[in-house]
């Protein structure tokens, strides 16, 4: 395991809850769940996964995963949707990373599927978001990307 701690936000995601746990597991020995009050499985299948369920209000996305962020066991954080699984190429990516920047945001490329077919063109075809930063040097490496001499 690596030194990362993994949040997902979720509603109502127990058709892939799962699925998405597993991955992060293949990760880290933390992982947090940020739950909307799922009127489904959701909950309980995290929870029967080891993984710590927390029920909050919807907040927006970005303020419930600051929810998860701040109860991470790790300062380095991947932050991911429930529907997001992560793959081979990824996991083993992450153990590759050395992880001593604590200023160095990692943009990671998205997979794109139309059911189960994958997305190869357009928007959606070439979609990345920065997902895996550390939550005590976020605020320099946000300054740098915006003015790198300032840094």
């Amino acid at each position: 395991m690596i030194p990362v701690s993994v949040v997902i936000i979720t509603k109502n995601e127990a058709e892939v809850i799962a699925e998405c746990i597993a991955a992060a597991k293949l990760i880290t020995d933390d992982i947090i769940i940020i739950d909307n009050y799922s009127t489904d499985q959701t909950y309980d299948i995290a929870v029967a996964e080891g993984c710590r369920v927390y029920q909050k209000n919807w907040d927006g996305y970005g303020a419930n995963k600051n929810k998860g962020i701040d109860l991470a066991k790790y300062d380095w954080i991947l932050s991911v949707d429930a529907d997001e699984i992560a793959d081979t190429e990824l996991v083993l990516s992450l153990h590759s990373l050395k992880l001593s920047d604590p200023t160095m945001v990692y943009d990671i490329k998205f997979k794109s599927y139309f059911g189960k077919k994958l997305i190869r063109y357009g928007s959606w075809g070439r979609d990345h978001h920065i997902r895996l930063f550390n939550r005590t040097g976020t605020v320099v490496a946000i300054k740098r990307a915006r003015n790198p001499a300032a840094a």
